[in-house]
């Protein structure tokens, strides 16, 4: 990556617009884009991770920290059921056996 000629200024909404959501971003990296030193840039995202606006990856010696903002769920996809499904009344036309009458009906 490279320093861009015009450096923005450090807020809270400039980060969470500049990241892009899915890619992982280093402090050193995120010095290349804001006018900050990386000391500002850390409290900065660690106030960012503790409103939600950004996750960040676990503290390991010897790795860089990454911080990345989350990618918004795709709506129209089926997410994981929680609960029980709801019954509101008896089932109709529910064979179990439809399947099994169907292979065996089929020609060879």
């Amino acid at each position: 990556m490279r320093r861009r000629k015009i450096l923005a200024p450090l807020s809270l909404e400039s980060l969470s617009t500049t990241l892009t959501p899915g890619r992982a971003y280093t402090i050193e990296a995120l010095c290349l884009i804001f006018d900050a030193s990386p000391a500002a840039i850390q409290a900065t995202l660690d106030t960012a991770c503790a409103s939600g606006a950004v996750c960040a990856s676990r503290e390991v010696r010897g790795f860089r920290r990454t911080y990345w903002t989350p990618v918004a769920p795709d709506p129209r996809v089926a997410t994981r059921r929680w609960q029980a499904g709801d019954m509101r009344g008896v089932m109709t036309g529910y064979d179990l056996m439809s399947n099994a009458r169907l292979a065996m009906a089929a020609r060879r």
